[in-house]
Parts: structure tokens; C-alpha cells; sequence
């Protein structure tokens, strides 16, 4: 009886054992002597469900974010995009035409950003008759490595 009770405790330990040793449970930091810098721009994969791929790449003044078909067929879509900031909207399209789009060939939109801010993208992909084919809220910023 002792040991049903003891053997799930000693198999959580070992789980959390393992999980620490694999640094799994806690952010990465750069070993002690390494020189981190403090921004670089990266690339975040925010989407890869349903016909589109989206990534956001983020640099010291923009967020530059790409919505990839997964097909190779050019095709004609309209993108509606919303980028609020502060409670207000400072960047919009509604409706915007873009032709000829495929996975060699995706819709870009480049948001401003001051240093290390983190920006908000609200998206809407149409076909040219009117069916919404991908709709993402995503946010893009800086990864900051920090020794510690």
C-alpha cells in the first residue's frame, strides 16, 4: 500500500527533475562571459493553421508581417488590417487589393515602431468575391536577452 502511494511522488520528482536539468521550465540565458546583444531582430511564426502561413519579423523601427497562401497559384486577395496603439487605430486598410499573391510571392504590410515597442496587427483576408479566407490577431516585438 505504501508503495502505490510513494511511486507516483517518486515519478513527479523524476519528471521535475529532468524538466530543470533540460532548462524547460524557465527563460533561456546566455552562459556566464557571452556577450548578449540587447536587440535583434527575429522572426516569430504566429500562424501555420488553415490556407495561410503568417510571420512577423520584427527590426529596431518596423514590424514587417507576411500572410503566405500555401498555394502557388497567383491569386487576387483584398486585407482589411487594423494596428492599434494607445486605445486608437494608427494604422488601417480596408479592403486593400493585392494581385498576384502566392507562397513565393506574399501580402507584406510594414508597421513603424519606436525601439522595443511591441506592435498589434488585426487581419482580414478576402478573396476578390468576398470570402474570408484567413483572420489573425497577432503581435510582433523585440526578443531582449539579458545576462543576468
Amino acid at each position: 500500500m505504501a508503495a502505490r502511494l510513494i511511486l507516483p511522488g517518486v515519478l513527479a520528482l523524476c519528471v521535475a527533475v529532468a524538466a530543470l536539468a533540460a532548462g524547460c521550465t524557465g527563460p533561456q540565458v546566455p552562459p556566464t562571459g557571452h556577450a548578449a546583444p540587447t536587440e535583434q531582430p527575429v522572426q516569430v511564426p504566429t500562424g501555420e493553421a488553415g490556407p495561410f502561413s503568417e510571420k512577423a519579423f520584427a527590426g529596431e523601427d518596423r514590424v514587417i508581417v507576411r500572410y503566405a497562401p500555401q498555394s502557388d497559384e497567383p491569386t487576387t486577395y483584398h486585407v482589411s488590417y487594423e494596428v492599434p496603439r494607445n486605445s486608437i487605430t494608427s494604422q488601417r486598410a480596408k479592403g486593400r487589393l493585392y494581385e498576384n499573391i502566392a507562397k513565393t510571392n506574399p501580402i507584406t504590410v510594414a508597421i513603424a515602431r519606436d525601439p522595443g515597442e511591441t506592435v498589434a496587427i488585426d487581419a482580414t483576408i478576402r478573396y476578390a468575391n468576398g470570402t474570408v479566407v484567413w483572420e489573425s490577431s497577432a503581435a510582433c516585438g523585440s526578443v531582449v536577452i539579458q545576462e543576468r
